[in-house]
């Protein structure tokens, strides 16, 4: 069952309602609001923590240096929405659609964007430390200087995404699409990939007998 079949289609305020708030400086936190349409809304700084998202209509929205730490978007649509700089720590993104989102610079760490879809995606500079990335789709994303240290991409698209400069210390890459990606100064210490990495050179095998005892018959 979908996340979306779980949740009352009924949010907790209008899209009206939600534009004024925020228009007077109130916060939308620890809210519902699912199946909201805010489809190219105005929200800059907006304050959206711990607030449920599910399948909202966020199209094109502007949410730069918004708060979205802990909040809840399964199967939200973020499509070419503005999100600069949004703190969304433990935020859950998972099968959101996300492609051409900007999330340029910002605080991600222990998020889970499990099968999303951000083809396209600009996260350049930004902190996905820890992030569960789990069959995503990456595919022409930039990720340019972005910190993925000790996330989880295992399954994910990376084709043509650009991930110059990068922090990939401790990845989980297994069974991931890294045709026509560009490493160019990455850093790839103790990465988990099957076969030759792209970055040259071979890839971190110590203890993998012990921590992946199946890894050779996947």
């Amino acid at each position: 069952m979908a996340a979306a079949d779980c949740i009352s289609q009924e949010p907790m305020m209008t899209p009206e309602e939600c534009l004024a708030a925020h228009g007077r400086g109130e916060p939308l936190a620890d809210l519902d609001l699912a199946f909201i349409d805010l489809t190219a809304a105005e929200l800059p700084g907006v304050d959206l923590s711990d607030t449920t998202l599910t399948a909202c209509h966020l199209e094109g929205a502007i949410l730069d240096g918004g708060n979205l730490e802990g909040c809840f978007a399964a199967e939200a649509y973020l499509e070419g929405a503005s999100m600069r700089a949004v703190r969304g720590e433990h935020a859950f993104f998972q099968r959101a659609r996300m492609a051409r989102v900007v999330l340029a610079g910002a605080n991600l760490n222990g998020a889970d964007f499990g099968e999303a879809d951000l083809a396209g995606a600009d996260l350049s500079g930004a902190d996905l430390t820890s992030v569960s990335l789990l069959g995503a789709d990456l595919a022409g994303a930039r990720l340019v200087g972005a910190d993925l240290s000790g996330s989880n991409l295992s399954g994910a698209s990376l084709a043509g995404a650009d991930l110059t400069g990068a922090d990939l210390t401790g990845c989980d890459l297994r069974k991931v699409n890294v045709k026509g990606a560009r490493f160019d100064g990455a850093t790839t210490a103790e990465v988990l990939f099957y076969g030759t990495p792209p970055w040259g050179g071979e890839a971190d095998r110590r203890d993998w007998e012990k921590m992946l005892p199946d890894a050779e018959d996947d």
